[in-house]
């Protein structure tokens, strides 16, 4: 099960949804009104999608912090506290799994063309957290997953990420802090 969620990751554009929640399809059609010469559709939050002249997207961007991103962070983190002693103090474990917890509902209202159900969306974070599991260089934290253990922990980083959430969005990857 686990090589059919890492396939499902690979074979996803990108800047895609790493919960794999978002049917870009179907926002591509509801959002395509240009015709196939349309290589770019903004969505409400700014979220941008890059399509090719066959109207297949290539690209998704957030011009804001990409929640697909936080996500990637956070299982990441979630994965490596699991499984790799001092990979995060309490403070730090307490600090990620309060974020986890902020980020599912907010990810889950994004989705599009319909919003998931939040349950949906921690099962698929928790598939995402496996996945990272069976990462063999998961204690190896990635810059991202360390500068995120280090930032929540500060007030600066806690403001951050009350506006990162502040706002319900196409949970994208791109960019990633």
């Amino acid at each position: 099960m686990r090589w059919l969620a890492a396939l499902a990751l690979m074979t996803l554009p990108a800047g895609a949804d790493p919960l794999g929640l978002v049917d870009y399809d179907a926002v591509i059609a509801a959002h395509l009104d240009g015709g196939p010469e349309t290589s770019r559709i903004t969505l409400e939050g700014g979220v941008v999608l890059t399509l090719d002249a066959e109207g297949a997207l290539i690209d998704a961007r957030d011009p804001g912090d990409a929640l697909g991103c936080l996500a990637n962070g956070l299982a990441e983190l979630s994965a490596a506290a699991r499984i790799c002693p001092g990979a995060l103090s309490p403070g730090g474990a307490d600090a990620v799994d309060t974020a986890i917890a902020r980020l599912i509902p907010v990810y889950a209202a994004g989705v599009r063309p319909d919003p998931a159900d939040v349950a949906t969306a921690a099962e698929r974070f928790e598939a995402l957290v496996r996945t990272r599991m069976g990462d063999v260089l998961i204690c190896g934290l990635t810059e991202h997953a360390l500068f995120l253990r280090q930032f929540l922990r500060t007030p600066e980083g806690q403001l951050w990420l009350d506006n990162a959430l502040a706002t319900p969005r196409l949970p994208v990857s791109d960019p990633c802090i």
